[in-house]
């Protein structure tokens, strides 16, 4: 009900069913589904505009659901967002480790580098999504920011 309330614009509605939904799983003490409730309600928080709050669930998430890679890349987006890059940095490389291939994760590592100043590492980042999802929305992106930083969008281009 939270994610279809999410995807539906209706914020607080989410909210309110993670809320709910993390009584439950606390109640069944699952480490794992609560740490993938606390990652559903900092969507929820991002979305209400409350980035604070969002990060304090992330950090539950985090605790709940060490070995999920879409919790660190979500913390690690917020992180960037609010300019706190070298928390950044340890989250997007930690998604890495967990997700190598994930354009999305591939992606973000790029924005932090670029935001970081590691052009180098932001082409490499972004050069590898290109290469390993050449037809997905993360690598029209990557092509996007490559060319802004005039490199090949394709290695060994």
């Amino acid at each position: 009900a939270g994610n279809a309330a999410l995807a539906g614009g209706r914020n607080e509605a989410a909210l309110a069913a993670f809320d709910l939904a993390q009584a439950d799983a606390g109640s069944v003490g699952d480490a794992s589904l609560a740490g993938s409730v606390h990652a559903d309600r900092a969507r929820a928080l991002v979305a209400l505009d409350r980035a604070d709050d969002a990060a304090e669930a992330l950090a539950l998430a985090r605790q709940g659901a060490p070995q999920d890679p879409s919790v660190w890349l979500l913390s690690a987006t917020l992180s960037r967002r609010q300019g706190q890059l070298e928390e950044a940095l340890g989250q997007i490389r930690t998604a890495a480790a967990l997700a190598p291939d994930d354009p999305a994760i591939g992606l973000e590592a790029g924005l932090i580098a670029a935001l970081s100043g590691q052009d180098e590492a932001a082409q490499t980042s972004w050069q590898a999504v290109v290469a390993g999802a050449p037809n997905s929305p993360e690598a029209a992106a990557a092509r996007d920011y490559l060319a802004q930083l005039g490199a090949p969008t394709e290695v060994g281009r």
